[in-house]
């Protein structure tokens, strides 16, 4: 039987992620979920957020970004 992760929107916690996105995964992860949908990387490269991520064991399920940023800002 396939398992499906859960993962958590993390715009339901944009507020608190603008105030410690560290810390807002953290907690997220001490919850139990298993990965997140990103809505921004509040500051952080994507290095810096895949060492978070890996460090805590989540998975990136998606990211919430604009459709113009799909049409214009794809990296070749």
């Amino acid at each position: 039987m396939i398992q499906i992760p859960i993962a958590l929107q993390m715009y339901t916690l944009r507020n608190e992620s603008e105030q410690d996105f560290v810390g807002t995964l953290e907690k997220v992860a001490k919850l139990g979920f298993q990965g997140v949908e990103l809505a921004g990387y509040h500051g952080l490269t994507s290095a810096e957020l895949k060492k978070v991520i890996d460090s805590l064991g989540l998975r990136i399920a998606s990211s919430h970004i604009p459709l113009e940023d799909l049409e214009d800002n794809l990296v070749r």
